[in-house]
């Protein structure tokens, strides 16, 4: 618990250093999309899959303050970020050996939709636990929420029409302002420091 409390204090920072890292990404698949640039590696490394790592990381910095509150869904949250984080892990890991010329066992990419699941699922829980208390302002749990749609929104494209370059620039996009804006979101929040007790009525 002493190190999800550091984590605390550091969400907004680390929300704004993912977004960052997910800019970076951004530009990669912009130039990939609209210019004769080649890039060396796999289009999510390492800016994309350092910044939805990092981002997870984040997430799991808000449980501190909404496990009281709203238990059931934050626990799920953490959960699902951890998931997360395990899917991102075996996408680098794939993507990775892929790039060295080896092929990676099939097993590991068995883990790769964690990813997917952690994103939607994950801030989904995080989100909805900030809706139910009134330890994050209204605002700042709808932000959370953003990322899970722009997850769902590449989930629909990608089957529907198989996915753009263009469309993974703004898919890369949306995940960079929506982590941007969660940094910021919370950046600006005065959280409580006292313990308060409870909300029975709100619990998850």
């Amino acid at each position: 618990m002493p190190r999800l409390q550091s984590l605390e204090r550091r969400s907004s920072t680390l929300f704004l250093a993912a977004g960052g890292l997910m800019v970076v990404h951004t530009g990669i698949h912009t130039l990939i999309a609209f210019t004769n640039t080649t890039y060396p590696l796999h289009h999510e490394m390492p800016f994309g899959f350092l910044g939805h790592l990092l981002a997870f990381v984040a997430l799991l910095g808000l449980y501190p303050q909404l496990v009281s509150r709203s238990p059931k869904l934050t626990r799920s949250g953490a959960g699902l970020a951890v998931l997360g984080m395990v899917g991102w892990v075996a996408v680098g890991a794939t993507t990775l050996t892929e790039s060295l010329g080896v092929t990676p066992p099939a097993w590991l990419s068995a883990f790769a939709p964690l990813a997917i699941f952690g994103v939607i699922l994950g801030y989904l829980a995080f989100g909805v636990a900030g809706l139910r208390t009134d330890v994050l302002t209204r605002t700042t749990a709808l932000v959370v929420l953003t990322p899970a749609a722009v997850m769902l929104y590449n989930m629909a494209v990608a089957l529907t029409t198989g996915g753009t370059q263009a469309g993974q620039v703004i898919v890369a996009g949306g995940f960079a302002l929506t982590h941007l804006a969660i940094g910021a979101a919370l950046r600006s929040e005065e959280f409580p420091t006292g313990g308060a007790e409870p909300a029975v009525s709100a619990a998850g």
